[in-house]
């Protein structure tokens, strides 16, 4: 979950939106709306979270293919091709 550096109401933000400006500065901001929650953080913030959330993990199809070894999983998998139907498989 996200820490907050401030919380506020909607009626709040539309009297000092300049405040809400000054305090996501310093870090996340929610702002509740009716039951609703908005965050207001700058975009150099969020372009972090998004770097982060894409580090180690695959960015693409080659990405995935890094390391995999068919035979290992032909010898995992290779089992269930000669093992006889059930008659419970989903197609």
């Amino acid at each position: 979950m996200l820490a907050l550096f401030a919380q506020m109401s909607s009626t709040e933000l539309n009297k000092t939106s300049g405040k809400v400006l000054d305090m996501a500065q310093q870090g996340p901001v929610r702002v509740v709306r009716r039951n609703q929650n908005f965050i207001v953080i700058k975009e150099s913030t969020l372009d972090d979270m998004l770097v982060a959330a894409r580090e180690n993990r695959p960015q693409t199809l080659e990405d995935m293919l890094i390391d995999y070894d068919k035979e290992k999983i032909r010898r995992l998998a290779g089992g269930f091709i000669y093992d006889a139907p059930l008659g419970k498989e989903i197609l």
